[in-house]
């Protein structure tokens, strides 16, 4: 519609010009002569230049007509000598080359606009990319003087565009090489003598603060012959990318530790354990070498599940999976536990420990088993690196509404560097540690996260390399004390059993199945035994266990499918099923109670836990064929 309304006044432009021009001819005919119609030549060329082909054909045409009825004798549109037709055709050209000239500059006009509008589109996208880039932009002319530079350059020299424009760029950031920071980069000054791009990297002096490493590419921008008329240099800051690479690095060598001392740490119970089943073969008609064999195994297993327990727990409190069972509690209690379960250890080494108790009772509301592990890390930790004979200094005191123990020692100490990073998982504290004991890492990142689990915190400090160190724990205080839920305490001793319980074992492991169904005689259990999912059928419809113990991952028919099979034969539907494993996460434990298990153990199975089964059993099963 606006280009239509344009063409409009175009031809209203003409139409004008022309009447006009004939008003004027008439008014100066008699003056004029026949040079009156230059007049009509000046009109035709008028509104040709300012309208276009259009506008001039049509102006041509009118004042033709107007030429031969008003001012031609006799009237006519014709003349048809010589110098009438060459002056006709004169007019005509004349117009429609001019008509065509106007409308070769308004379209000339018409690119230049939309080019211009162009160019400012660019510069401000530009501008708008330059002012939301983090990378720094530096732009130069062909002598080396900023012209530009973005608000990421500005950040990164400490320097504004409008007190660095002009100067030349090498007083405005100064690049230093890396590899040696006497000599100075210089990427502009060698793009403008030469290379069409460079990419490099440097370290980049600041006005406060250490230089900082960043990482550039530059291009010349060059004439359309080739000569550079400028350059741009686009620059990163490092530090981030560096440091997270160095992080990596260190995670992975820690992971690289952690690994060859998993294997170290498993070894260490393996080869006693191996041994003394060599020794029970030579000296089983020998009472007291063989309980004292006996109690060695019984420690070294005890010490392997408490390696694979530590691994666990640190990976459920990753995941966030770890629940904590509060209850009012004592302070001391739990103290006392820590040191009954460490003592093997500190009188292994003939270490000294001295107990500072407080003079108040200090009550918590928190989970006694995971303050104990806590606490037993720590002063196993103790015994372990402080050489033979040495002392340990155990205090618990109040400290405003919190109650602090400490942990103390004589030990190796802790190198400066490596206590900002001592409770990180895998960090090894000691890695030449003359008492041979390096741990896997994970013991102290597990006493953190249980502490920040109570609400509390953990620090640790040494004076130095083989000038101890102390481990520093704070808990919130319970002002009053909510009632303990459940209230039972741990650690029963459970009765004989009154009845001998029928127990089907599966298991696809023959020592495991050998072992497990002995133990549970000797409780009292009257046992059979199946090496799959289909012989536990089989058995248990001759057998009608009351109690079926029974493997998860075994061959011709899996646990789970057994499970869901005997659920649904009438005898089953009062058997306690207990599934045994070595999987004792909660989604494990979730996909065994939805096969239809009552229990799930994991292995190593402890006594007491068999015995708690074998006693619940007829309770169980009347509980099950009530609902």
């Amino acid at each position: 519609m606006r280009l239509r309304r344009s063409q409009m006044f175009r031809y209203f432009v003409a139409l004008a010009l022309a009447l006009a021009a004939v008003a004027l001819r008439l008014v100066l005919d008699d003056a004029l002569g026949k040079t009156g119609v230059s007049i009509f030549l000046a009109a035709i060329v008028a509104g040709g230049w300012l309208g276009g082909v259009g506008p001039a054909i049509f102006s041509i045409v009118l004042l033709h007509v107007v030429h031969g009825y008003a001012f031609r004798e006799p009237p006519g549109m014709w003349d048809t000598s010589l110098p009438g037709v060459v002056g006709t055709v004169a007019y005509y050209v004349v117009g429609v080359a001019i008509g065509l000239l106007s409308e070769m500059r308004r379209a000339a006009q018409g690119r230049a606009q939309q080019e211009h509008a162009q160019a400012v589109a660019e510069r401000e996208r530009l501008h708008s990319a330059l002012v939301c880039i983090a990378d720094g932009v530096l732009v130069a002319d062909a002598g080396g003087r900023v012209t530009l530079m973005n608000a990421a350059a500005e950040a990164m020299v400490g320097r504004r565009l409008a007190e660095c424009r002009g100067l030349p760029w090498r007083e405005v950031m100064a690049l230093h090489r890396g590899d040696d920071p006497q000599q100075p980069d210089l990427p502009i000054d060698r793009l403008l003598a030469g290379p069409a791009a460079i990419h490099g990297s440097s370290l980049l002096a600041t006005p406060c603060g250490p230089p900082i490493p960043v990482a550039y590419s530059a291009a010349a921008v060059r004439s359309p012959d080739g000569h550079a008329d400028g350059a741009v240099l686009v620059f990163r800051d490092e530090s981030e990318r560096l440091r997270t690479e160095q992080a990596l690095r260190n995670a992975d060598r820690r992971k690289d530790e952690f690994l060859a001392t998993l294997a170290h740490e498993l070894r260490n119970p393996l080869a006693p354990l191996a041994t003394g089943l060599e020794l029970l073969k030579l000296s089983a008609s020998d009472p007291a070498v063989v309980e004292e064999l006996r109690a060695m195994m019984d420690r070294q297993v005890q010490h392997m599940v408490r390696l694979i327990d530590d691994l666990m727990d640190v990976s459920r409190i990753t995941r966030g999976k770890l629940e904590l069972r509060r209850s009012r509690l004592e302070l001391t209690d739990v103290v006392r536990q820590a040191i009954e379960a460490a003592r093997p250890l500190i009188d292994q080494a003939q270490h000294r420990l001295e107990v500072r108790w407080p003079q108040e009772p200090l009550p918590l509301y928190a989970d006694g088993n995971r303050l104990t592990q806590a606490l037993v890390n720590l002063l196993n930790n103790a015994a372990k690196y402080t050489p033979p004979q040495g002392r340990i200094e155990l205090s618990v005191e109040r400290s405003g509404g919190e109650a602090m123990v400490t942990v103390s020692d004589t030990g190796i100490g802790i190198p400066a560097d490596k206590l900002d990073a001592i409770f990180d998982m895998f960090s090894q504290g000691h890695e030449n540690s003359e008492s041979g004991h390096t741990g896997m890492g994970i013991g102290l990142t597990l006493v953190k996260r249980l502490v920040e689990m109570h609400g509390g915190s953990v620090q640790a400090s040494s004076p130095g390399q083989n000038q101890g160190a102390a481990f520093r724990l704070r808990l919130p205080l319970l002002p009053e004390a909510p009632a303990a839920p459940g209230g039972a305490p741990n650690g029963r001793c459970p009765s004989p059993l009154a009845t001998r319980r029928r127990v089907l074992v599966v298991d696809d492991n023959a020592d495991a199945l050998i072992t497990l169904s002995r133990l549970i005689s000797l409780l009292g259990g009257d046992v059979r035994r199946a090496h799959d999912g289909l012989e536990a059928l089989e058995v248990a419809r001759a057998f009608q266990p009351e109690i079926v113990l029974m493997d998860l991952g075994m061959p011709r028919l899996n646990g789970y499918e057994a499970a869901r099979r005997i659920r649904e034969e009438p005898w089953g539907q009062g058997v306690m099923l207990v599934a045994t494993s070595g999987w004792g996460q909660d989604a494990d434990r979730a996909r065994t109670a939805e096969a239809g298990f009552d229990r799930h153990l994991v292995k190593p199975i402890e006594t007491s836990a068999l015995e708690e089964v074998l006693h619940g059993a007829g309770r169980h099963g009347a509980e099950r064929l009530a609902r």
